[in-house]
């Protein structure tokens, strides 16, 4: 059974210019968009799932690199285990990406990350 609450959009919560803390999780938003965000001038800490695309988390570092945000980087390391060699895994930031071990896929995170970093470049 899928409890996630559906919605359109999360935008109408830019108008929250005060807002200093947003957590977002459990929540299926069909225009998978974090934009909104950038107008939040107030905001500190963003906690969100890993379920909106790359670019979005890409493009929020470019324009909002003060909030504190963990997905506002290539990657976070999760406390999943390597099955080839029991290493911590890299969670890929992303709608539909990978767990990658640095250990056993080096290359693989380093494509990432260097992905990433060209997102948020291109975003400025």
């Amino acid at each position: 059974m899928d409890t996630a609450l559906k919605l359109d959009t999360l935008s109408p919560l830019g108008n929250l210019k005060h807002l200093e803390l947003l957590h977002i999780t459990n929540l299926k938003v069909a225009d998978e968009s974090l934009a909104f965000v950038e107008h939040l001038r107030s905001l500190k800490e963003l906690q969100v799932s890993n379920q909106f695309p790359t670019e979005e988390y890409a493009a929020l570092k470019a324009k909002c690199g003060d909030v504190k945000c963990t997905h506002f980087a290539p990657y976070i390391y999760s406390g999943l285990k390597c099955s080839n060699c029991g290493s911590g895994q890299a969670m890929v930031i992303g709608k539909r990406k990978p767990f990658v071990c640095p250990d056993c896929n080096p290359k693989k995170l380093e494509k990432y990350q260097s992905q990433f970093e060209n997102m948020v470049e291109n975003a400025t």
